[in-house]
């Protein structure tokens, strides 16, 4: 008789262990959602020689930020706090990005092409999408898809 309820308990237990780790991950879905940031540099991209990425917080309006000032952010003496992350893109690669989904403020991605024509940097407004799949031409961003969760 004893042995009856001992095996009732550790399933009890067990159920209860499993429903906390059910909990926890439903919980951890809403407010730590990341971010995929998925760059395709096609070989003819930049004319064949490396760019940089830069994705960063911000705050303000894009359009009042010219090439050379976002530039000066990523290439300047003094690091910019507001960095989330910065990396060469290699043409003929794809480059993946994940991004923690807590911050409070919009997304920017620039892409630090020799000679931009055109597009060169993407507004990601909160809530960020799951996924961002960038494709990326010659010397602009061609296309742009946004995966919603």
């Amino acid at each position: 008789m004893n042995a009856g309820n001992k095996g009732k308990g550790s399933a009890g237990r067990a159920a209860g262990v499993l429903a906390a780790v059910a909990l926890a991950a439903l919980a951890g879905c809403g407010s730590g959602a990341t971010t995929r940031v998925v760059v395709d540099a096609p070989a003819k991209t930049n004319g064949g020689a490396t760019l940089y990425m830069m994705i960063r917080n911000v705050d303000q309006a894009l359009a009042a930020e010219s090439y050379q000032e976002a530039a000066a952010r990523l290439f300047g003496e003094q690091a910019d706090k507001e960095i989330l992350s910065k990396q060469p893109i290699f043409p003929g690669e794809k480059v993946t990005v994940t991004l923690d989904g807590e911050g409070k403020s919009d997304v920017a991605v620039y892409f630090f092409f020799t000679a931009p024509d055109g597009e060169w940097r993407l507004s990601l407004r909160k809530p960020l999408p799951e996924e961002v799949l960038i494709q990326l031409g010659v010397h602009r961003i061609e296309r742009t898809t946004l995966r919603r969760r």
